[in-house]
């Protein structure tokens, strides 16, 4: 149905660790420091968004010639946009009383929404470009 090879890249690899860095330190500062969410959240952000760059595998951005800062900062963006979505549901899960199969499932469904949208754009952009 569409091709995931491209999640085992060394800079969707580091997306997905700091992803999953935001969602172990958005529950951890829900958990220590809950009403907080207000502060404890935009730090956790930056930190990620601070460490995703100054880490980032530069070596994997020759590889994308002339749209590798553009390639980044799609990255950051998506960084930054799917953070919320974690942090939504840990404040939901540990404030507001949801249901934690809720929200995995909630988080499950966006994730799987991004893998079929990027795959379908993915193809698109290489039938326009003549490739197979």
């Amino acid at each position: 149905m569409f091709n995931l090879n491209w999640i085992l890249k060394a800079e969707n690899v580091h997306f997905f660790v700091h992803l999953a860095a935001v969602a172990v330190l958005a529950w951890l500062a829900e958990l220590f420091y809950p009403g907080m969410t207000m502060l404890a959240f935009p730090g956790v952000v930056i930190l990620a968004a601070a460490s995703f760059m100054w880490n980032y595998p530069i070596e994997s951005i020759k590889n994308h010639g002339l749209f590798a800062e553009w390639k980044v900062e799609m990255r950051l963006m998506w960084l930054l946009f799917i953070s919320l979505f974690v942090e939504l549901a840990v404040y939901g899960v540990l404030e507001k009383g949801m249901s934690a199969l809720t929200a995995a499932l909630g988080l499950a469904l966006v994730a799987l929404v991004f893998l079929v949208a990027r795959s379908h754009f993915q193809k698109r952009i290489e039938s326009v470009r003549g490739f197979k």
